[in-house]
């Protein structure tokens, strides 16, 4: 027998296990660059169809990475607006960074840390161009699609800074060491967020650009609740007048829980909302108030209430609290929107015009 037949042979044992690793590794190459070639493609057909509605996505330049396990999209200099909205906008980042594993190409990633800026203009007489702008240290968005339908948007960010432009009345600033967004169909609805969806927003450290009625900064929001759900929102997210069109069409919000709290104010709320055949507000609430102290010196120190009032009122709740009082000294006051009236128990206390024109 031939010797350099019986050398190949006997070094077959050898050479078979490195040829079957090439192979594998030039397949999984090509399966690698067939995900990223869909994931290209799939943006570019989204960003088509966002940019021919209401919506527009649009970037300087894209590159995609991540071999092998992830699949990587870097947009330069993105943008997403909607000028078709009643107060036209556009978001902008300098780099959006999203990512996909390529075994669970279902859920998508976004980093969210760094600069952002939102400008927003006002239409009508007053028509202004208001730029506002936040830095985020550290934030994750996260989308899971079942190929039919979104199934659940989360976003979750960390020690939050940013710039107001708004009301020149404040003092524009604001801060948050945590917010957290949660996005999904309600029990109700089997589908995706088509239908009605439930909302949950948690915040700890957040600061709003108000201030007190000393003329310093509120004080940072030690909680800062809001459990909802928006009844017939689905439909509309892709409009360009989304909460109009949503509440126009019998849509509603069932407010589960809505709460704030700080070392100088305590409320929590929950009821429903809609609006009446005017465009007016429309609903029922139970507020349960505490350090209702901090409440009062604001409307003092803004005019709006008379101080010896305002020492009545306050020594009034304050009996309330200690007879009616939950556990934790709150009272629980019924709000109610009808006829363009807000009502406070049975007695109107202000108009309510109508939210849309």
């Amino acid at each position: 027998m031939d010797r350099t037949l019986i050398s190949l042979r006997s070094s077959w044992h050898i050479w078979a296990p490195v040829l079957f690793l090439i192979v594998l590794t030039s397949g999984y190459w090509l399966f690698w660059n067939s995900a990223k070639a869909r994931l290209a493609d799939g943006i570019d057909q989204w960003r088509a169809a966002q940019n021919a509605s209401d919506f527009q996505f649009n970037y300087d330049t894209a590159t995609y990475s991540g071999f092998p396990y992830r699949l990587h999209a870097k947009f330069k200099n993105a943008t997403l607006s909607n000028p078709g909205a009643p107060n036209p906008w556009t978001w902008r980042m300098a780099e959006l960074r999203l990512q996909s594993l390529i075994y669970e190409p279902g859920k998508v990633l976004a980093d969210l840390a760094g600069e952002h800026t939102l400008q927003y203009a006002e239409k009508g007489n007053n028509a202004s161009m208001h730029t506002s702008s936040a830095d985020v240290d550290w934030g994750r968005a996260a989308v899971i699609h079942n190929g039919t339908a979104v199934q659940q948007v989360s976003i979750n960010l960390r020690d939050v800074t940013g710039q107001l432009d708004e009301d020149p009345d404040s003092n524009g600033n604001i801060s948050a060491r945590t917010i957290d967004i949660y996005v999904r169909p309600s029990e109700n609805n089997t589908v995706g967020i088509t239908e009605d969806i439930d909302v949950l927003v948690t915040g700890r450290g957040v600061v709003l650009p108000f201030n007190d009625a000393a003329g310093q900064p509120v004080e940072p929001m030690d909680q800062m609740l809001t459990d909802v759900t928006l009844k017939g929102l689905g439909p509309h997210l892709g409009e360009a007048d989304a909460v109009r069109a949503w509440l126009t069409n019998d849509g509603s919000a069932r407010v589960h829980q809505v709460a704030i709290k700080s070392k100088t104010l305590d409320i929590a709320a929950d009821g429903t909302f809609s609006v009446d055949g005017a465009l007016r507000p429309l609903g029922t609430f139970d507020v349960r108030v505490g350090q209702h102290q901090a409440i009062l010196d604001y409307f003092v120190g803004t005019g709006q209430l008379d101080p010896v009032a305002a020492r009545s009122i306050s020594q009034m709740l304050a009996l309330l609290a200690l007879t009616a009082g939950d556990d934790e000294g709150r009272i629980t006051t019924p709000l109610e929107m009808k006829r363009g009236k807000l009502f406070v128990g049975p007695v109107p206390v202000a108009e309510l015009g109508p939210l849309f024109r």
